[in-house]
């Protein structure tokens, strides 16, 4: 998506001869990604290499309910060689205020679908070593 698409634009410019893996869900960014320049693939294709450096910031709509936090888990397992740093990206819309107020890490959480769903996937990459960061205006 557009963020993943953002961080290998910008990963590539501070570290021009890094190997950068981009997985996908389908091959319609590819060429796009090869430009940057990306080894794109689809999830389907993932490779036995792992990285330094993960970023997982696939919204959850491709997920069913029980698999987005599983998928999170699996990525860290197989594409994040422990070294470095696995980051999940999350969203704000997990927090319950919805109505234009101020919220912090500590402010309260939504009890619907979606944001369990995140809340669980944050939870993942967490105990598989990695950090969550929640993004203003993603997966909202």
């Amino acid at each position: 998506g557009v963020l993943g698409r953002s961080a290998c634009r910008q990963f590539r410019a501070r570290y021009p001869d890094a190997t950068i893996i981009g997985e996908t869900a389908t091959d319609a960014s590819h060429e796009e990604l090869s430009r940057i320049p990306v080894d794109a693939r689809t999830r389907a294709a993932r490779g036995d290499e792992t990285c330094t450096h993960v970023l997982f910031c696939a919204p959850p709509r491709p997920f069913g309910d029980a698999e987005y936090a599983e998928e999170v888990a699996c990525a860290a397992r197989e594409c994040w060689d422990g070294s470095g740093g696995f980051l999940f990206c999350s969203s704000g819309g997990v927090f319950a205020e919805d109505d234009g107020g101020v919220v912090d890490e500590d402010g309260a959480t939504s009890t619907s679908d979606r944001a369990q769903k995140m809340l669980a996937a944050e939870a993942a990459a967490v105990a598989a070593g990695g950090a969550a960061v929640r993004l203003a205006g993603l997966y909202t």
